[in-house]
């Protein structure tokens, strides 16, 4: 992961840590591939991607962290 990727996840977790979010290994990896991801990704594909490191990744988790990540400005 680039320093500027590192900039991104670590911004992203601190906004959602800030808004109550619980900081859990699942969300850990969505904002990672999102924050290295060079091209917009689908919420299906990123519950792919995110699955391969963590098994028991829900699609319910993906879609309300993207959720919030828009509400706080992060991502469209």
């Amino acid at each position: 992961m680039a320093l500027d990727d590192q900039g991104f996840v670590e911004t992203w977790l601190s906004g959602l840590a800030a808004s109550g979010y619980r900081l859990t290994e699942s969300r850990r990896s969505i904002v990672e591939i999102m924050a290295t991801s060079k091209r917009a990704l689908a919420p299906l594909h990123i519950y792919d991607l995110g699955r391969k490191a963590h098994p028991k990744l829900g699609l319910v988790t993906v879609y309300r962290t993207l959720e919030k990540l828009e509400e706080l400005g992060f991502v469209q």
